[in-house]
């Protein structure tokens, strides 16, 4: 047989059973590069050990493509930690809270027992840390707790979440823009060579003596995490479960720039 000919009934075979747009999907991911891997995109789990947590409509309303976690006892656990430099790296996740009260990570790389812990980690807290509420937070496991400054609106919306660490620095971003705590956001932001927050009441006895002896009472963006040694998505180790759905969860060996970091938003928020 003519391979052409061979080759148009190959295409409308594949069509007929809906696979070629399949197909088609699978173009090279303009954002790939330095990304060393990716979960809860299409449903996909990717080595991970699911623990209660059920599928669910993604952000761009696709059935069971996302991942649903009860802020009880849901996670996924992972045996493999993806990356384990603590500079120049980004973690990205599409976050879709249930509720605004909560004290809980929805992306961990790294542990974090609420008596040691390493790496890094991105969630919810409230505004002086270690108690549910509705600001974006940090924290670099053993190391310190950030406020990204970014208060969340609204439950049951989705938001695009940054948190990357270049030269040195961590950053935060939402929906594209960089959060009001980021070091070089502008005048008045309380952090650079400063505290970013001085709780009242200090640090939780567990935080207490980890680095270097000291007390974790001021915290800055230009702490240095400790290598990860773990992975869970849905909450910390075993601790600050989140209550929502999480999707497209991407890691990095470097730091996105704020062109890519924006760009990235425009690619994978839902199209109107």
């Amino acid at each position: 047989m003519n391979p052409l000919k061979l080759a148009g009934k190959i295409v409308l075979g594949l069509a007929a059973l809906g696979l070629w747009a399949s197909c088609e999907k699978a173009a090279p991911d303009p954002f790939g590069a330095g990304m060393v891997a990716s979960y809860l995109a299409d449903g996909r789990v990717n080595g991970g050990r699911v623990v209660g947590a059920t599928p669910a409509p993604d952000r761009l309303g696709h059935d069971q493509a996302a991942y649903s976690f009860n802020g009880r006892d849901n996670c996924i656990t992972f045996a493999a930690v993806p990356l384990t430099q603590v500079d120049n790296w980004t973690l990205t996740a599409w976050l879709n809270p249930a509720n605004l009260h909560q004290d809980a990570m929805a992306v961990c790389l790294g542990k974090d027992d609420g008596q040691t812990g390493d790496g890094f980690a991105l969630g919810f807290s409230a505004a002086h840390y270690d108690s549910p509420g509705d600001h974006l937070y940090g924290v670099l496991g053993g190391v310190a707790w950030l406020d990204s400054g970014y208060v969340f609106p609204a439950p049951n919306t989705w938001y695009q979440v940054v948190m990357l660490r270049r030269d040195g620095t961590v950053r935060f971003y939402v929906n594209g823009s960089p959060a009001t705590n980021n070091a070089d956001a502008g005048p008045g932001v309380p952090n650079g060579p400063g505290p970013v927050i001085q709780p009242t009441g200090g640090v939780p006895e567990r935080y207490r003596n980890l680095v270097n002896g000291n007390p974790v009472d001021n915290v800055n963006m230009t702490r240095t995490p400790l290598e990860p040694t773990a992975f869970t998505l849905g909450s910390a180790t075993g601790i600050r479960f989140f209550n929502g759905s999480i999707n497209a969860v991407r890691i990095y060996n470097r730091a996105l720039s704020d062109d890519e970091v924006q760009a990235l938003y425009q690619y994978e928020k839902p199209q109107p």
